[in-house]
């Protein structure tokens, strides 16, 4: 019986474990605010344009830095700019911040995501969640396929 327990308890404590390295927080001042990383600019209140938002919360672990890392790398990929003669805005933006909380109801989000937006003026016109890349961050060349991928048929719409 106590060979029971002591399986018992070193599963549970190895699943403690395991969930604690992959939920391990860390905070850093620059999450709070919206970044355009692409150096694009301001962008005219007319005319159709697109923006690639990756969306985190104030806690991220080194799979959540993954996830947005691989999907700059393939928004900002050559396939994708050549997909659509208007540029493609890059943004990061911590949901979890006052001014940005409106976005979990505007994209029915309730975890990191990468959304890619249309928008025509400042009105959002179609916009999508790629919400594979929960599933693929551990296989960046399929990540990056997917995500160039979904972004190229979305901006060719």
């Amino acid at each position: 019986m106590k060979r029971r327990h002591i399986r018992v308890f070193s599963l549970f404590a190895f699943l403690l474990i395991c969930m604690v390295m992959v939920l391990c927080p860390h905070v850093r001042a620059s999450d709070i605010k919206q970044e355009d990383k692409m150096g694009t600019g301001e962008v005219s209140s007319e005319g159709k344009y697109y923006v690639a938002y990756y969306f985190h919360g104030n806690k991220r672990c080194s799979t959540c830095e993954k996830l947005e890392s691989y999907s700059y790398e393939a928004v900002s990929s050559e396939k994708v700019h050549e997909a659509s003669e208007v540029p493609v805005i890059w943004k990061v933006v911590n949901m979890d911040a006052p001014e940005y909380c409106h976005f979990t109801d505007d994209f029915d989000l309730y975890t990191q995501s990468l959304i890619i937006a249309e928008y025509s003026g400042e009105s959002i016109t179609r916009w999508k969640n790629l919400d594979e890349i929960w599933m693929l961050v551990r296989h960046k060349t399929d990540f990056l396929e997917y995500v160039t991928e979904e972004v190229c048929m979305f901006l060719r719409e």
